[in-house]
């Protein structure tokens, strides 16, 4: 009996065998062309198309094809990795420059507070509004009132705003010009990424860039749960988070409440009982969280990170310092109907957080898009 003949491997990488219904066989290629029939008819192999018969090359071959293969795969997703980064910045030179845009706020503050340090005598007690006249034109200007604080009291309060937003100033615009420089770099590689050859020589170079920019290596691999990973089609993409996510000098993470519904959100199903909890004391703003393990105490520099944080995004930003009001969840409770955001706590420790610009920087470029 003949033995079946040696094949070389299809270019394709991939042999079909389909067998007959009395013993025989056929070999098709990938594109379903026949290469041979078994056993033989008419004595010999019956090929349609002929192949390399050297296994060792054609196998070279399917290797090389691999590669190129992986190689314009981890270009692709340092290539969105980048696009992801790139768009992060934006948001945040965004960000920046509205809050720029409350410094023309300043001298409407200041006129306010002076009006109502003047005419606030005449603003019957426990009122929601005031009715000002405007000196300066003649006609009326309405103020906001907390009903359960005299008039005259709350003039300091838009003095005070006014003075965090001139002090903040500066920060502000460092912050702005520190996005405005990484945006310039993370688009100059986008481009060199874009020129790239699929090559590791040509690519590891790049990723290393980009890691310097602030690209995580999660992303950078198209692990699960990245935008990369979700680009190829690896899942849905993950819900939205209410909160960013930032990292304090020895790498602990800070969780900081996106909005009023999305401080809720992070409060009441994010954060565990013995998560310590945090909030600038006494004016609104975002809900602090720093994950602990059960027992843990928050190591000191890791709560004056996220002190820091809890000031800067509050309506006490700009302040020099700041107190901050921090427990564990556990002691924070939200009363049935309360506004979004609104929460009492127990138990409650103040520190006192002194708001260094290094320290706010290095903060808030650790911010994880997500």
């Amino acid at each position: 009996m003949a033995s079946p003949p040696r094949l070389g491997a299809s270019p394709g990488g991939r042999l079909d065998l389909t067998p007959g219904r009395r013993g025989e066989a056929r070999l098709l290629d990938a594109a379903g062309h026949l290469i041979l029939r078994w056993p033989p008819q008419g004595g010999a192999p019956q090929a349609a198309v002929a192949y390399p018969a050297d296994p060792l090359a054609a196998g070279a071959a399917l290797v090389e094809a691999s590669d190129d293969a992986a190689a314009g795969q981890e270009k692709a997703a340092l290539a969105r990795a980048v696009k992801t980064r790139r768009a992060a910045l934006e948001r945040r030179a965004e960000a920046v420059r509205g809050d720029l845009g409350r410094l023309g706020s300043v001298a409407r503050l200041q006129k306010t507070g002076q009006l109502l340090l003047a005419q606030g005598a005449r603003v019957p007690r426990g009122a929601a509004k005031a009715l000002l006249d405007d000196w300066e034109t003649g006609g009326k200007i309405e103020v906001a009132l907390d009903p359960a604080r005299p008039a005259k009291a709350q003039a300091e309060a838009f003095f005070a705003k006014a003075r965090r937003y001139q002090r903040g100033e500066a920060v502000m615009r460092a912050r702005l010009a520190e996005t405005e420089r990484a945006l310039s770099a993370i688009a100059a590689l986008e481009a060199d990424v874009a020129a790239a050859e699929a090559r590791p020589e040509s690519l590891d170079p790049l990723a290393q860039r980009a890691r310097s920019l602030g690209v995580s290596r999660a992303e950078l691999a198209g692990e699960p749960g990245t935008s990369g990973a979700r680009a190829l089609g690896a899942g849905r993409p993950a819900p939205r988070r209410p909160f960013h996510a930032y990292r304090s000098a020895s790498g602990a993470a800070i969780l900081v409440g996106r909005g009023a519904e999305d401080n809720d959100a992070l409060t009441t199903k994010h954060a565990r009982p013995h998560d310590l909890w945090l909030h600038a004391k006494g004016v609104t703003g975002s809900h602090v969280v720093v994950p602990l393990a059960k027992g843990a105490s928050c190591p000191a520099d890791v709560l004056v990170d996220a002190a820091t944080l809890a000031a800067h995004f509050s309506d006490a930003r700009g302040e020099a310092v700041c107190e901050v009001s921090y427990v564990q969840r556990r002691y924070v409770r939200k009363p049935r109907g309360a506004a979004p955001g609104a929460v009492v706590y127990d138990r409650e420790k103040v520190i006192a957080v002194r708001i260094e610009d290094g320290r706010l920087s290095r903060l808030l470029a650790t911010k994880e898009e997500g």
